[in-house]
């Protein structure tokens, strides 16, 4: 069963392996354009192409908090 984002929100998996040991994250709309969102976004690209499914952005899941705007809060889900 597939889970719905909430309103506002773009889903993620971040990880270092593959898609089974990746963390979903829920990372609010606004926050698409700042430049840390963006170059991830670019790397995951180049990593994993466009693809149909969830966007993927292969990251430390414990570092990825820290790599974002200040005041940002990651959505987790196991």
């Amino acid at each position: 069963m597939k889970k719905s984002p909430r309103q506002g929100y773009v889903p993620m998996m971040v990880g270092m392996g593959d898609e089974s040991t990746m963390k979903r994250v829920e990372v609010p709309i606004k926050f698409l354009h700042h430049t840390c969102i963006v170059q991830l976004l670019d790397a995951s690209v180049e990593e994993f192409g466009y693809s149909k499914g969830l966007i993927k952005i292969k990251y430390d899941p414990d570092s990825f908090d820290m790599k974002l705007p200040p005041g940002f809060s990651m959505q987790m889900k196991p």
